[in-house]
């Protein structure tokens, strides 16, 4: 039975993971790098738990203490997904404005305390609890480490494949909750009675589901909440007006969408082509941009979006202005990624509109990179245009938003050859092969509106001369030309960068204050931390101050945090490419789970055969060096999505083959299994903590994912070779 409550807290601590993750990625506005953020808020919270209870559980009976913690974290979960739900409306009462990094960091380090910390003490707890149980010392923890990761596996695959399709998150975790406490009825029957009536309680919480989802919409009637592959769709409505949100951003209204950026948007670039037959939308068609092309009647349409589910509910929907979009022959519709259909796509394009703006995260970053954009030069006419649009101001440019268009400008003129820009509260950016934008005159501009005879109700002579000022066009160029900025890529996506420090500049100046170092270091840091590694190696070499525990424990530290580097390069690297992690993230980390219990397994069968366990941790730092030198050269050719997995299971077997060794070699024939196995634990979630917060929130972005994965490198040569030394 002690077996099956290792493999029920392995599962309930991966199933409580993912939902929790996808519910927070909705509340911070699906931006990913808050996947690095509560990843490592996750280990660091596990870490103290860890080192906590291991030596708590030294001076006291284990078994009641893991029958408080499981019953806790049994009644924490579905309250605490309540909280990660509505937290946004408490900390920010302003509908669709999203959170600087600083208030993520903080608001998951809170939200997670009562999970994250409690299962970490449930792991020392339970090394302990096996030792004593089954009289076994040096390979407990090893033992435990791969039952619990084999329950991890198999809660990531049912939670992918039958919870998530079917099951709302509160009741995913409510689920969880009633596991446990049934594993705790026959684990300890002398505590049967108490666990029968926080049983008996706990189906009450059922009612936490639709009071959240109203919260989480500012108590709107919310008439649609559905999951997709790639983000959560939910529609509100207000008297007639419907508001449709992803990942809970507004992205458009309807019947009445906003006239004016959608007639200024459409009509605006239009003056520069004559007229328009083959068309592509990517994204933010519905809602007004569709109807205003119909007006110059193109041959097709052809109109994709980033989640095809938008599409679907705005059909379900639909009213007097989304009917006529959406039904007129002239426009085709594809159920596909928009960045997909384009690279399989054989036609060409006069015109090819973008509709989301910023690139605020990778998901839409995707499509302002100059890999995105080589592909949308291949599939235009020569004189076709593209257009996409970022934030602007007539008044004041902050140097945050001076880099988001820089940055992006400056992308475009590396792929085509002419780039226009038409600043307003948004700029309007175009860019073409073949039409040079300078050649055309305000006169000309309007002539040529004037012979289309648009019916318009915003657009006229006036609002076109108005939009198109020399006044502007040379105040924006001067500013922007007083900025530095880099070019934006898939693997090294600064334009998302400077879009958060946008977010962040209102708030949270040390973030920003962050970037700046780091961007400003650039590639120096890679040189300073070389330097630094040498010296430690000459050090070592020359004085021999690195003895076997202190070489282990940083062997054991660093690969948490290379592990960790390494899942979030998987899942960076899968969102870039294909765009849908949101439902992928459960089977990435239950694919580096199963590759840490094969590990594990491994390992631990070392151990019992009494090898050269100092020997075997040195190959197994080669390894990791191996892997981070040839990831991201993998990553760029990978073609098919469950490549992906294969990758995520092979870095979490090079990560899990080294606990089981780092606690035997610490333990020898100690008697303090829970205290060790709890304080190496924790020391390898630090490791985790530390790339989490620095690599994923500042080297993956702004040193991209090359660097940073050859900084792994360097970290683990300096590792490997303290315990060689170690070990002669």
């Amino acid at each position: 039975m002690l077996t099956f409550a290792i493999l029920i807290l392995g599962g309930s601590g991966i199933i409580s993971q993912i939902i929790l993750l996808r519910e927070l990625i909705i509340t911070f506005s699906g931006n990913e790098l808050s996947i690095a953020i509560i990843l490592a808020n996750w280990v660091i919270l596990e870490a103290f738990g860890s080192y906590l209870f291991g030596r708590l559980t030294e001076r006291r009976r284990p078994e009641g203490t893991f029958f408080i913690l499981t019953l806790f974290f049994s009644v924490s979960l579905p309250l605490v997904l309540y909280l990660a739900r509505i937290i946004k409306s408490v900390i920010s009462p302003i509908p669709g404005v999203g959170l600087d990094l600083f208030s993520i960091f903080l608001t998951t380090l809170v939200i997670l305390i009562p999970i994250s910390l409690i299962h970490g003490g449930l792991f020392a707890t339970v090394c302990k609890l096996y030792s004593d149980w089954k009289k076994i010392k040096g390979s407990a923890a090893g033992r435990v480490y791969y039952i619990e990761t084999g329950g991890t596996i198999i809660g990531g695959l049912i939670t992918s494949f039958l919870l998530i399709p079917i099951f709302p998150s509160i009741v995913i975790g409510l689920l969880v909750a009633i596991i446990n406490l049934v594993v705790l009825f026959f684990l300890f029957p002398r505590h049967r009675l108490l666990t029968f009536v926080v049983g008996f309680f706990l189906p009450y919480l059922f009612s936490l589901n639709q009071a959240s989802i109203r919260k989480r919409f500012f108590d709107q009637e919310v008439i649609l909440y559905k999951d997709s592959y790639y983000s959560n769709i939910a529609v509100t409505r207000m008297a007639e007006q419907k508001t449709y949100y992803s990942n809970g951003v507004p992205i458009f209204t309807t019947p009445y969408p906003d006239i004016t950026f959608v007639e200024e948007y459409v009509h605006l670039p239009m003056t520069f082509k004559e007229d328009i037959n083959n068309l592509l939308i990517i994204s933010g068609g519905v809602g007004g941009i569709i109807r205003e092309f119909l007006k110059y009647r193109p041959e097709v349409i052809d109109y994709v979006e980033l989640d095809p589910l938008i599409i679907t509910v705005a059909k379900r929907f639909a009213d007097s202005l989304t009917r006529k979009e959406l039904e007129d022959p002239v426009v085709k519709i594809h159920h596909i990624d928009g960045r997909l259909f384009l690279k399989k796509t054989e036609k060409t394009y006069d015109l090819i509109m973008i509709g989301v703006s910023p690139p605020s995260d990778l998901q839409i970053n995707r499509l302002y990179t100059i890999e995105f954009f080589k592909v949308v030069r291949r599939r235009m006419e020569e004189d076709g245009i593209l257009i996409l649009y970022l934030p602007g101001s007539l008044t004041y440019l902050s140097k945050e938003m001076k880099q988001i268009n820089r940055s992006i400008i400056q992308t475009l003129k590396q792929v085509f050859n002419y780039v226009h820009v038409i600043p307003g509260d948004i700029n309007i950016i175009i860019a073409s092969e073949g039409i040079r934008f300078s050649h055309f005159s305000i006169n000309d501009l309007i002539e040529r509106f004037k012979a289309k005879r648009i019916k318009t109700r915003l657009i006229s002579t006036g609002h076109i001369r108005y939009r198109f000022s020399p006044l502007y066009q040379d105040w924006f160029w001067a500013e922007i030309g007083k900025t530095e900025s880099s070019l934006n890529r898939d693997f090294n996506p600064m334009a998302m960068l400077y879009t958060l420090r946008y977010w962040s500049a209102a708030r949270a100046r040390i973030i920003e204050r962050w970037f700046d170092v780091v961007e400003g270091s650039g590639k120096k840091i890679l040189l300073i931390i070389g330097i630094i590694i040498s010296g430690l190696i000459v050090l070592n070499f020359i004085s021999k101050l690195i003895k076997e525990k202190t070489a282990v424990i940083t062997a054991i530290g660093a690969t948490g945090f290379s592990g960790m580097i390494f899942q979030l390069v998987v899942i960076f690297g899968f969102q870039i490419l294909f765009g849908y992690v949101y439902y992928m993230i459960s089977l990435l980390i239950t694919g580096m789970m199963g590759g840490m219990a094969l590990g594990s397994i491994l390992a631990t069968r070392r151990v019992e055969k009494r090898t050269d366990v100092i020997q075997d941790l040195f190959y197994s730092d080669v390894a990791i060096i191996i892997l981070s030198l040839s990831m991201l050269k993998f990553i760029s050719s990978i073609s098919l999505e469950i490549i992906f997995i294969f990758l995520a299971l092979i870095s979490g077997l090079l990560v899990g083959f080294q606990f089981p060794l780092g606690n035997y070699i610490l333990l020898k024939e100690r008697s303090r299994v829970g205290a060790v196995a709890g304080s190496l634990y924790a020391i390898d979630l630090v490791g985790g903590w530390l790339g989490g917060l620095f690599g994923g929130i500042l080297l993956l972005p702004v040193l991209g994912l090359s660097y940073t994965l050859f900084m792994v490198c360097l970290v683990k040569l300096l590792t490997a070779t303290f315990l060689i030394l170690a070990r002669r």
